[in-house]
Parts: structure tokens; sequence; C-alpha cells
């Protein structure tokens, strides 16, 4: 049931989720349209689907992913 909105968002090209998010512990932790865009730009990073905490956890989040994420809801 995840599945499909996270896929269609993540594909979407819009980031619907607010900049604030990525100052809450849990909320930081949820994947995103913008990170799952870098993924298909930089495939040595972003491999998590529902959530950012295996590749916060193993170093494999995009080094510019916190800023874009920001970049994207004031753009």
């Amino acid at each position: 049931m995840l599945n499909v909105p996270f896929g269609t968002l993540g594909h979407s090209g819009v980031e619907p989720f607010p900049a604030a998010w990525s100052r809450v512990p849990v909320l930081r932790l949820l994947g995103t349209s913008t990170f799952h865009a870098e993924h298909h730009e930089h495939p040595k990073y972003n491999f998590g689907f529902y959530t950012l905490l295996w590749d916060r956890l193993f170093g494999t989040l995009d080094p510019d992913y916190e800023r874009r994420f920001r970049q994207e809801d004031a753009g």
C-alpha cells in the first residue's frame, strides 16, 4: 500500500514535503522525492526507498541531499 504513493511521489519531480522536516529527527528519516531523484542522478547514493536510515548509517546518503531538499521546498 505504501509502494504506489511513494513510487509516484519519488518519480513526480515535485517535492511535496516542507524543508522543516529536515529538522525533525523522526521525519528526517523518511524518503522524499528529492532523495529518490538524487538516487537516479548519482547511482552510488541513496539506496533506501521508504527511509534514509540505512543510507545515514552506512554513509551512502548523498552529501548534498540536505541542501537540495531545503532548496526544492524553497523553489
